[in-house]
Order: structure tokens, then sequence, then C-alpha cells
């Protein structure tokens, strides 16, 4: 006859489930803390080129002014950039153009002209527009009136180059009739600025 297990003795299929658990906590090895994964870090993004809409706004637009003397719209110009904050002396800003003027004509023909000055007296780069409807002598290349008149001011020092390559992506703009014919006919500063956000490219690498 069998043995039988004796009471209090589990059965035979019990004590070796209660040996193999047993053997398998002996054998299981202290959980070792791993160290967090690190979080992916996303790839660093190049930091956007600036356009001519960085340097201008509503505030140093001016349509159909008045003046028709050269050195009364490079005053009406400083005098509107002096309400940004960015312009601290219109003065010093009207004398540092009229110097430019001085050294040679900025009128580059086709009804254009982009005066220009650098001045401790300007904080950032800074640009204006003014539109003549009867046009102003500007001892323009081509002899023509200027209707069109870009104004940049610049901080005599401490500056990049970033608004020069503006100023000439702003020129090639100013060189297409259709550009032109555009903000010749805008009836607001606003229809000015959306023009020039349509045709005037980043100054950085994609848009050469």
């Amino acid at each position: 006859m069998p043995d039988t297990p004796s009471a209090g003795e589990p059965p035979p299929r019990a004590g070796l489930a209660r040996r193999w658990a047993a053997r398998l906590r002996r054998a299981r090895k202290p959980a070792v803390a791993r160290a967090p994964e690190p979080a992916p870090t996303a790839p660093p993004t190049e930091a956007p080129h600036a356009t001519v809409l960085d340097y201008i706004d509503e505030r140093t637009i001016a349509l159909d002014i008045d003046e028709t003397d050269r050195d009364s719209v490079i005053r009406r110009l400083a005098t509107m950039m002096a309400t940004t904050g960015i312009v601290l002396d219109v003065d010093a800003v009207v004398q540092a153009a009229l110097d430019r003027e001085e050294i040679s004509t900025t009128g580059i023909g086709e009804g254009i002209a982009i005066p220009h000055a650098a001045t401790p007296s300007c904080t950032a780069p800074l640009l204006g527009f003014a539109r003549s409807r009867s046009g102003v002598d500007w001892n323009s290349l081509d002899g023509a009136p200027a209707t069109l008149i870009f104004m940049i001011a610049v901080p005599e020092t401490g500056v990049g180059t970033e608004h020069l390559k503006v100023l000439a992506h702003l020129s090639r703009s100013l060189m297409t009739p259709s550009f032109r014919d555009e903000i010749e006919r805008a009836p607001t500063a606003a229809d000015v600025l959306a023009a020039l956000a349509a045709s005037v490219r980043p100054s950085g690498p994609a848009a050469r």
C-alpha cells in the first residue's frame, strides 16, 4: 500500500511547488535601479532671419505727403521714426542723413530714393516710408523726381550687417515694376505692409 501523507504534511505537488518557489527566491538577484532614460531633445532650430517687416510698421509710413523738398521729407520720416522710441534725437538723424547725401545721392532712379543715417541717436535699425504724388527732387541718377522714399536709420556702432541684407532685398523688389505699382496704389499703410510681406524675402540663406 502506498504511503499516505501524515496529517499536516502538504500534498506532494504542493510541496514541490513550494520548494521551486524557495529556489527562485534564493536565485533572484536584487533589482538594480536603472537610471532614467534621457528625454529626447528636439534638434536646435535656426533663428528666423530678419525681413523688412522687422524694421517698419504703420507708425513709420506716410502716404501722399505734402512736403516737396528732400530735406523736409527726411525730417518728416525721422519724426515718424521717433514715435517708436528707437530714434532718440530727430535732429541727429536728419543731420546724419543729409551728411550721407553730401557724399552721393541716394536717389537711385525709377522714382525711388533710399536715404540712410547712421547715428548714436538710433538704438536699432529702423525703416520709414513716404509716398509723394507730386514727386521730390532728389538729385536722382536718372534725373526723375522721387515718389517712393524708404529711409533707414541704424546705430552708428555695434550693429551687424543684417539690415544691409534686408535693404538689398528691398532694393531688388523696388526694381520690379509690379511691386512699385502696388505700393503706389496702396490706399493704407496696412496695404503697404502687406505688399512688402508678399514681395520682400528673408535675408538668410533660404533667400539666396
